[in-house]
């Protein structure tokens, strides 16, 4: 559905598709039909135009006073990207000082701040347009500055720490994705050891493998499979319930700390295992008829890690 007005600059009708208005967007809309209410597509690229023939001349006089290097690239990357370098300087500026920021992002803002000063890409400058943390931290990763690594936590856990310069930052998420803060854990990490990287190379992570991810595809859809990286046990529950822990992939490889207890399940049978840098060491296999055995060497294991 869709309405001719007459542009209030040009007067030529122009049409509106109201297909996606609300119901009283739309009631309003076809009252004016007909007559002069707003402007037309030309009219309004040639107003973007003049706005950004504005801004570009004012982001390139004040590119020139702050002594930053010219720009390489097309004629249209340059024209944009000028006006975007500025936005960017106003966004640092803006954001990189604020007490609540600060704590866990300035190092970002910093380093972000820094890099650009010296950037000669328009392109690059182009593509961290949007002016946000994860569009800095993708250019800080493309130019080798901000790295990831994960790191075992004192808890056990896996967190994927960014480091600037070697130097770790206060940003950490869980292992799963950008799910939610981690900031006190980390401060708290930092204190206990001391933010050296020492820590980080003796806790690398290490890779698992279960023993039926080669296995015919028959063989994973006709038996039973599960596998566990055991954290708790609680004995007062029976079977593969009394382990608490995360579920692990039977084909995918996983990244886990080094030292971890694990449980695979393969038809009828279950097995405990040590996750060590060499790989996996056997600790104990029985039927699961007798999973008991199980749950209070694990329990065992568990106490005298």
């Amino acid at each position: 559905m869709r309405f001719n007005f007459l542009c209030t600059k040009c007067a030529k009708t122009y049409y509106r598709d109201v297909t996606k208005a609300t119901k009283e967007k739309r009631a309003i809309l076809k009252q004016k039909s007909g007559t002069k209410y707003g402007i037309c597509t030309d009219c309004f690229r040639e107003e973007k135009m003049q706005e950004n023939e504005i801004k570009h001349r004012e982001a390139a006089e004040w590119a020139e006073k702050q002594g930053l290097p010219p720009l390489e690239g097309t004629d249209g990357q340059i024209f944009w990207a000028t006006i975007v370098r500025k936005k960017l300087f106003e966004i640092v500026k803006k954001n990189k000082n604020h007490s609540i920021i600060q704590k866990d992002l300035g190092e970002i803002f910093e380093a972000f701040e820094k890099e650009i000063k010296n950037e000669t890409s328009a392109r690059l400058l182009i593509k961290t347009q949007e002016g946000t943390i994860e569009s800095m931290e993708r250019y800080l990763t493309y130019k080798d500055i901000l790295k990831t690594r994960d790191v075992v936590s004192p808890n056990g856990e896996l967190w994927k720490v960014k480091f600037i310069d070697k130097k770790p930052i206060n940003k950490v998420w869980i292992q799963a994705g950008y799910l939610s803060w981690k900031s006190c854990e980390w401060n708290a990490f930092c204190e206990k050891i001391g933010i050296g990287t020492d820590y980080f190379e003796k806790n690398k992570p290490v890779t698992y493998i279960n023993n039926c991810a080669e296995k015919p595809e028959d063989h994973i859809a006709n038996y039973r499979h599960w596998a566990k990286q055991i954290l708790s046990v609680d004995k007062r529950k029976k079977g593969g319930f009394a382990f608490l822990g995360n579920f692990l992939g039977i084909r995918t490889k996983e990244e886990l700390p080094a030292n971890s207890l694990i449980i695979e399940v393969c038809k009828d049978n279950a097995t405990l295992y040590r996750l060590t840098e060499d790989g996996k060491r056997e600790i104990m296999s029985r039927n699961i008829q007798k999973m008991n055995e199980i749950i209070d060497k694990a329990a065992s294991e568990l106490a005298t890690k």
